[in-house]
Formats: structure tokens, C-alpha cells, sequence
């Protein structure tokens, strides 16, 4: 008779919050690092030796505020500049034509956040080592700040523009009324 060895199936439990790896009911191993957080996703090794990949998690504070707490994004990701460069153009096109650039990040239509995130990720496969895909928002929140001020700096020289057109209007009736 043919009989199979079958191995016992081993269930992975993560819990982000406590960063602990629990290999069945019983067992479980801590993870000092803040940096990373366990990918339910496993691989097995050559051993057979279940391996988890590491996810890099969103570091503290605010981006781009490293003086309030926060953190530089470029320092952080480590990106090469033409990764940066290529990421950067992707968010800002996303950005543009799927979000509403005068409402600020946490106003934007959920699906529309969620689309841009999945399209990024699709574009882009190495962003799935970001836990939550937290540097994909944080990128989504800059270009939001950035095209705001370009949509501000266009109203105020729109603004500043009528003013001036509206003084010269007023001085040429002044300097016509004052002729009569």
C-alpha cells in the first residue's frame, strides 16, 4: 500500500498591536523590532522551516515635520532617486485626477484613496513591503499639501490680478471724470 506522510498544518496567528507571532495555540515568538511587523503572507524554506517576511511599519510622528517629531519620507524609504522620481510622478497624476485637490486628505472619497493605493501597489510591487501601505498615503498626503499651495498661489495671483485690473479701471474713470 502507498500511504502519504502528511504534515501537520501549522496555523499563524499575527497580532500587530503587541508585534507577536503565535506558530500554533501554545508557542509564540516575540519581535523586539519597531521597524517591522510580520506579513501574514509565509514562505517555506529549504528546511521547511515556516519564514515570515518583514514589513517595514510607518515610523513616528508626522511626514515631512522632522522638527515637530515627525520624519523626513526620502530619508526614511531609502529609495533610489529614480525610484523616488517615478513614485513620486505616479502619486502626483493619481492625485490629480482621481482626488478633489481643495479637500484634504482624510475628506477624500474612501474608493478613491483605496484605488489609488491598489493601482500603486500594482504599479510598484516593492510598496507591499510597507505595512498598511502607510508610505503610499503619506505620498498621497504631500502631493495633496503641495498641488493645495499651487491651487492657493493661483487664486491669490488670480485675486491679485482683478484687483489691479479693477484699480485701473477705477483711476482711468477717476482720470476721465476728472477731465469733464
Amino acid at each position: 500500500m502507498n500511504s502519504r506522510h502528511c504534515e501537520p498544518v501549522v496555523n499563524v496567528y499575527v497580532t500587530t498591536s503587541t508585534s507577536t507571532i503565535s506558530t500554533s495555540p501554545t508557542t509564540s515568538t516575540s519581535r523586539s523590532s519597531p521597524d517591522f511587523v510580520s506579513n501574514p503572507l509565509f514562505h517555506r524554506s529549504e528546511a521547511g522551516v515556516s519564514e515570515l517576511p518583514q514589513m517595514i511599519r510607518k515610523p513616528k510622528g508626522e511626514v515631512n515635520r522632522p522638527g515637530r517629531g515627525g520624519y523626513n519620507l526620502d530619508r526614511v524609504v531609502n529609495w533610489t532617486e529614480e525610484q523616488s522620481k517615478e513614485i513620486k510622478k505616479y502619486i502626483k497624476h493619481a492625485v490629480v485626477t482621481k482626488l478633489d485637490c481643495t479637500q484634504s486628505f482624510t475628506k477624500q472619497p474612501r474608493n478613491s484613496l483605496l484605488s489609488i493605493r491598489q493601482e500603486a501597489v500594482l504599479e510598484f510591487p516593492w510598496l507591499a513591503n510597507y505595512a498598511d501601505l502607510w508610505v503610499v498615503d503619506d505620498l498621497v498626503r504631500c502631493r495633496l499639501l503641495l498641488q493645495q499651495a499651487a491651487l492657493k498661489k493661483k487664486n491669490n495671483a488670480l485675486l491679485a490680478a482683478e484687483a489691479r485690473a479693477r484699480a485701473s479701471r477705477k483711476a482711468a474713470l477717476q482720470a476721465a471724470a476728472a477731465a469733464l
